[in-house]
């Protein structure tokens, strides 16, 4: 019990350090009734209130470039329907290189209840179950289960939530206000089927600022850019979007929500944009998509501040986006090839100064026999603000002219445009919406990582000197724990004892040989520091959080922290083994003196390798996206904690006897540490798999399952079989390549992540596959009325069977072009979660339970398919039988 509960009181720093983060939603969600009488044969309106804590967000009916919109399933009375959720107009955020459109603070969405005539007087409860997505700097998925109380009587009666019923419903976007919009396509499209439209909307005023908010295009064969260009007149804007068809298909018209702001007043208009035949004579790329006055420069250019409101003597950030079209580039401050780099020409009130550029990292490119410092892709150029301590409250206009070049490989433009920001100056200082984008992008500038404006500003830089000293603690205490782990307790007596016979008449040279030691600790650590500074460089790695937007990297990180999970419970040992090097290194650490200390402490980092991992994990990813002195530093802590026992104990050898016995709860202790490591697994394939799609999470288990049923079968026969054979080696290669095709190559088809589309009702499907739509009864009635043959299949994501009858026999190239040509359409019905309709069917045609694979002719009886088939010739007799039997 001592030994288990000695375990436990070195996990506890973990354990403790572990609660300041809490994984769970944040948002807090209430369901509200108005009125608090409503009378029967009335409509109604219910609110379901989500209050997000400062710096979170939840999402509009369109997302945009991340995020899902909230959503709600309603368990109501007989005789009570719900409508659709009526969304108030959101705010565009940029975040980081995307778009979305967000709700911050609160929002109330409200959906209209119908009540039948008839409904009985009395109280009756709704229920609700709010699924939603809440992001910060991360991002959780949150649901919760909501209920309240709707009394019907004689009479309606108001309810003490009017008035914020009213002031959500202000909100909303105004609809028929605001007539139909004219806009034109620039040119045609280029060769990635990318082409450029102009939205043309009227305004009052140059100082309104005017978004469009457009609504999905889910299921259609376009998509429509979220960047936008704007460029300005007396009496109209044009705003510039994108739009992508790969199938050369293009809109009559986008519809969406335009959002004026002027003078802090919000209004909206739900509206169409109507494209007309007028197309401008002009290529796309040559200089219609930007940010010059009529939009004909490249590149997207916006600015904004990270603080809303600053305090006097405080500092703020002004970050400058480029958004920087294929095959573009602008210049880094240095451009090492002919080039100007941007310019900030600044109109600043008295009292308001602005400081030099921070450039973040940049990349190189060979244009014309010399190497081109430059940005391509996305850049946030960042001038820390100067706010004097006398400067009163108010409201501060601040102009901005930026002057850049952009570049092709053929031609360089010379562009400018001018911007205004408007900063608030209080008695507190207030961040503004996903400041972390701020922080992402100063982490790249070499030098600045983790800092932000000044200490008046408002707070970003207040938390760097605390994480790296964080940073440093913990990196500390995962050294002192290295030398309780297996790998390395045996070792410190011998060590220690060696350096006492060498020194029995001289106990200076005891601590000398101690210290030496360290020193070889240090260098060792020192080594893989540079080699993890040469990771960075070498991948571009500016921020370890940045790397969690691939899903690739993630798959890596899973895979890695499995094994190292699997290797703490000693599925199979990694060691350094006893190969030629190893022996060398013992020669050379068995020496007496100085040098044979110092190998000492390099031999002893070798040995802790092995239990380097659990602890270092997380350390690599904070100190990655710290600058390189941080790195370093983070090192030499994890040295000094792995080296400090050694030095302690040859400054007074006669503590050995308190050191605790190696024995049987090393293993233990291992197998322990293997728990966390095996959670963080869990965690990371949380939010990897649905980064590969509707399915992510079961195939890349299954994947998981296949990687750790290889490490078993190669410690097993392979390390700890005395009879050497090459034999697992090769069960263990055929395993791995079972489980890559299975799991990634068949069941997510991963390295084309373009081929997953989303249709109708939320339906992953790939592009080129069966077009499968969301069923239900009426949905296949009405196909089957206009003349379709129809394909059901009743499935589950959980349901292996269903999976390989799909993949054999329905998902295949016969079988989609025999849809095509009868003109059939596919629906797919979802059993995963119980639902009562599809367990009626499954009733009726005499099956417990999924498969189920039905083929409906437009007239007459379903055939039933077999639950099981490897082949497509049965589903195509069937799809014959009903072409056949169409009228």
């Amino acid at each position: 019990m001592r030994r288990l509960f000695s375990i436990l009181l070195i996990l506890s720093a973990g354990i403790a350090s572990a609660q300041d983060f809490d994984f769970g939603a944040k948002t807090k969600v209430t369901l509200l009734v108005n009125p608090a009488v409503a009378k029967a044969g009335s409509a109604i309106e219910v609110g379901m209130r989500l209050e997000m804590p400062d710096g979170w967000h939840t999402y509009w009916r369109n997302a945009g470039e991340n995020g899902t919109p909230t959503t709600i399933k309603w368990t109501l009375p007989k005789g009570i329907t719900a409508g659709e959720i009526q969304w108030p107009v959101p705010e565009k955020v940029e975040w980081l290189e995307m778009f979305t459109y967000a709700y911050h603070g609160e929002v109330l969405l409200i959906v209209p209840l119908t009540l039948a005539a008839d409904l009985p007087a009395g109280e009756h409860l709704l229920k609700a179950k709010v699924d939603w997505l809440e992001c910060e700097e991360t991002c959780i998925p949150g649901e919760a289960e909501v209920s309240a109380k709707l009394i019907v009587g004689a009479e309606p009666k108001p309810g003490p939530h009017a008035n914020f019923f009213q002031e959500a419903r202000a909100q909303w976007p105004a609809k028929n206000e605001l007539p139909q919009l004219p806009s034109h396509w620039v040119g045609t499209a280029n060769a990635d089927g990318e082409r450029i439209l102009k939205l043309i909307v009227p305004v009052g005023s140059k100082d309104t600022i005017v978004q469009f908010l457009p609504f999905s295009t889910s299921g259609k064969k376009w998509e429509i850019a979220h960047a936008t260009s704007l460029a300005k007149s007396e009496s109209e804007f044009i705003l510039t979007k994108k739009i992508t068809s790969k199938t050369g298909q293009w809109p009559d018209e986008v519809r969406g929500v335009v959002r004026f702001e002027e003078n802090g007043k919000v209004t909206s208009h739900e509206t169409a944009f109507q494209i007309g035949a007028k197309e401008e004579e002009e290529p796309f790329g040559s200089g219609s998509f930007g940010g010059g006055l009529f939009g004909d420069a490249q590149c997207q250019v916006s600015a904004r501040l990270d603080h809303v409101q600053a305090v006097p003597g405080g500092e703020v950030l002004a970050g400058v986006s480029f958004s920087i079209p294929k095959h573009w580039h602008i210049f880094w401050k240095e451009p090492g090839a002919p080039g100007e780099p941007p310019k900030f020409e600044w109109t600043l009130p008295e009292g308001i100064t602005a400081g030099e550029i921070k450039w973040p990292q940049h990349t190189q490119l060979e244009l014309f026999g010399e190497t081109a410092n430059v940005y391509e892709h996305q850049v946030m150029l960042l001038a820390p603000l100067t706010v004097a301590k006398g400067v009163a409250a108010g409201d501060y206009e601040i102009g901005l002219n930026v002057l850049w070049q952009e570049c092709d490989d053929k031609t360089c433009v010379p562009q400018e445009k001018e911007i205004q920001l408007t900063l608030k100056i209080g008695s507190e200082a207030k961040l503004a919406n996903a400041p972390m984008e701020f922080k992402a992008w100063l982490a790249k500038v070499p030098g600045e990582s983790g800092k932000n404006g000044g200490e008046g500003g408002g707070g970003l830089a207040d938390d760097a000197p605390k994480s790296i000293w964080y940073i440093l603690s913990f990196a500390f205490l995962g050294g002192l724990i290295l030398n309780v782990m297996p790998c390395v307790l045996p070792v410190i007596s011998m060590k220690i004892l060696g350096f006492v016979q060498q020194s029995q008449e001289a106990p200076g040279r005891l601590r000398n040989l101690g210290l030496t030691y360290g020193m070889g600790v240090f260098f060792s650590f020192m080594v893989l520091a540079g080699v993890m500074i040469g990771a960075k460089q070498a991948t571009g790695m500016a921020s370890w959080g940045m790397q969690m937007q691939s899903p690739n990297f993630n798959l890596v990180l899973m895979l890695v922290v499995t094994l190292v999970a699997l290797n703490l419970f000693g599925v199979f040992e990694v060691s350094l083994g006893g190969g030629s090097a190893m022996t060398k290194a013992n020669a050379l650490a068995s020496r007496e003196g100085y040098l044979g200390a110092f190998f000492n402490g390099i031999l002893a980092t070798a040995l802790a390798t092995p239990c380097t991992a659990p602890f270092l994990a997380s350390g690599m990813g904070a100190a990655l996206s710290q600058s390189n002195g941080v790195i370093i530093a983070a090192m030499g802590a994890v040295a000094a904690g792995l080296a400090f026992p050694y030095i302690l104990l040859s400054f007074n050898p006669a503590w050995l006897k308190f050191l605790p016995k190696p024995g049987s709860w090393m293993v233990q202790f291992k197998q322990i540490m293997g728990f966390p490591m095996l959670a963080a697994a869990v965690w990371v394939l949380s939010f990897t798999g649905p980064m590969f799609g509707e399915s992510g999470v079961m195939w890349l288990g299954v994947l998981l399952v296949f990687v750790g049923l290889t490490a078993w079968v190669f410690g097993e026969f392979m390390q700890r079989t005395v009879a050497k054979s090459s034999k697992p080696l090769v069960a263990c290669a055929l395993l791995l390549a079972a489980g890559y095709a299975m799991a990634l190559e068949w069941g997510l088809d991963w390295r084309h992540p373009e081929n997953r589309t989303t249709v109708g009702g939320g339906i992953e499907v790939k592009a080129d596959g069966v077009q499968w739509r969301k069923w239900n009864p009426e949905a296949v009635a009405e196909a089957r009325a206009a003349g379709h043959p129809v394909l059901v299949d009743f499935t589950a994501d959980w349901c292996m069977t269903c999976k390989y009858t799909k993949g054999r026999a329905i998902e295949v190239d016969s079988v989609i072009e025999k849809l095509a040509e009868l003109d059939g359409v596919a629906f797919i019905a979802d059993w995963t979660n119980k639902d009562e309709v599809i367990t009626k069917v499954l009733h009726q045609h005499k099956r417990a339970g999924v498969p189920l694979v039905l083929v409906y002719p437009p007239e007459g009886e379903a055939i039933i398919l077999p639950p099981v088939m490897n082949g497509p010739e049965k589903v195509l007799d069937a799809l014959d039988k009903a072409g056949n039997a169409s009228p």
